[in-house]
């Protein structure tokens, strides 16, 4: 766990007791986090991968690989950089579970805490594996390639910045799920537009658990802008100047993913700056009654959204790169 003088740069006991504050503020927000729990879906209602996807002994499952072949080459990129992304799940979860009883969050097997980091751990696991036999079934990767890269992710760890900061580890995590949905959503528009039921169908299903977990995180940093408005502007503040760290970004490649996953229509910077508005929105920033550091924080937010939403009005579209290229040969068959 990072010392608390990490925090943002203060003396060690300043962050220790600003440390404590928010701890005091996390026990608080435990109710909305209980009332949220209603957002898992139950195992034994929930999709599993062997529903969206037809199993190797039935007559539909040479269809996958049929639609498989109508995507192109950056679709299929941005699909395995989706999925390799999602294998990510056992470095997040133990930067989540980085932060326990000493920041206010509950870690008995009964804490509503608890019931949701399992519960939510047993949701995203389903989608690794629905994405893994989707690839294998398809044809349309090298496989052992890919499976190597997701190892070598994995083995390589990932850091979001997040030091020790309660706040900003649910902000971030809020961001994160939102971006993942999407991006499954825009994989579920090019399948479509493909014509491959299959990804569309799978991608949707994704999208929607992405969506519902967004919802709970956006609903827990809420309720911390209004019990601490000041210092959850502080680490908002930080996160959104910063930029957003996703999972994926040590992994071999991660670049050129980017690239094909904008090239695609999939994911990119457009959906990249309508989180960052949204957010600013659902948590009402603009009118939060701030004072000091934190109002010049808000202020630097509000001009971080519309410097990147200038940008992304000159950005033109990128060309297929070699980079891009080199990726095509390393995960795509031939």
């Amino acid at each position: 766990m990072p010392s608390p003088d990490r925090l943002s740069g203060v003396s060690p006991e300043e962050a220790f007791k600003k440390r404590h504050q928010k701890a005091e503020v996390i026990q608080a927000v435990t109710p909305t986090v209980e009332a949220n729990l209603r957002l898992l879906l139950s195992p034994e209602r929930a999709w599993e991968p062997s529903l969206i996807l037809p199993a190797p002994y039935t007559e539909d499952f040479g269809r996958v690989r049929e639609e498989a072949q109508a995507l192109d080459n950056a679709a299929k990129i941005g699909f395995l950089g989706s999925w390799i992304t999602e294998e990510g799940l056992p470095n997040f979860t133990a930067e989540i579970s980085k932060f326990g009883k000493q920041d206010g969050v509950e870690e008995g097997d009964a804490s509503p805490w608890e019931i949701w980091r399992r519960g939510w751990a047993g949701e995203e696991d389903r989608h690794g594996v629905l994405m893994n036999r989707y690839m294998r079934d398809s044809g349309q990767f090298n496989d052992v390639q890919v499976e190597r890269d997701v190892h070598s992710y994995i083995a390589a760890g990932f850091n979001p910045g997040l030091n020790g900061d309660v706040y900003e580890a649910l902000m971030y995590t809020a961001w994160q799920e939102r971006a993942t949905q999407d991006s499954h959503k825009g994989l579920a528009k090019v399948a479509f537009q493909a014509g491959a039921p299959y990804l569309h169908r799978a991608a949707a299903v994704m999208a929607g658990d992405e969506g519902r977990h967004a919802q709970f995180y956006k609903a827990a940093v809420g309720k911390i802008f209004e019990l601490d408005p000041e210092e959850a502007m502080k680490s908002f503040g930080r996160l959104a100047t910063r930029g957003l760290e996703m999972p994926g970004a040590r992994m071999e490649g991660f670049g050129p993913f980017v690239e094909a996953s904008t090239l695609s229509g999939v994911y990119g910077p457009r959906e990249y700056v309508a989180i960052l508005g949204e957010l600013v929105d659902t948590w009402k920033i603009k009118d939060l009654s701030l004072s000091g550091e934190a109002d010049q924080t808000r202020d630097k937010v509000v001009r971080t959204q519309d410097v990147l939403t200038r940008r992304l009005e000159r950005r033109a579209q990128p060309g297929k790169s070699d980079a891009l290229l080199a990726l095509e040969q390393r995960w795509l068959k031939k």
